[in-house]
């Protein structure tokens, strides 16, 4: 048990240390999240075919905000950008 013990406080440690060197990016991501406005969004949706960074950026937003595997510009599109309340949803989500 104690070697278990033991084992644990090592991941515990390891993931303590990863959390901390990670926390200046998430506080600058929802510091970001603040900043989207309704015409980027807007923008975004206009785009047929947008760059692959906006699109990785939304697939990725999308699976999180949304909790959904379809990662289809198509549905990233109309299930996510098409949310009337997405501006007011991203700027109070939790991303802790």
């Amino acid at each position: 048990m104690a070697v278990q013990s033991a084992e644990i406080k090592i991941k515990k440690d390891e993931a303590d240390r990863d959390m901390e060197a990670a926390a200046p990016a998430l506080a600058a991501a929802k510091e970001a999240l603040k900043q989207v406005s309704a015409a980027a969004i807007t923008e975004i949706k206009a785009l047929p075919q947008p760059p692959d960074a906006i699109k990785l950026v939304c697939t990725v937003a999308f699976h999180f905000y949304k909790n959904n595997k379809q990662d289809d510009w198509g549905s990233v599109k109309q299930i996510m950008l098409g949310d009337m309340k997405l501006l007011d949803g991203l700027k109070n989500y939790d991303i802790t």
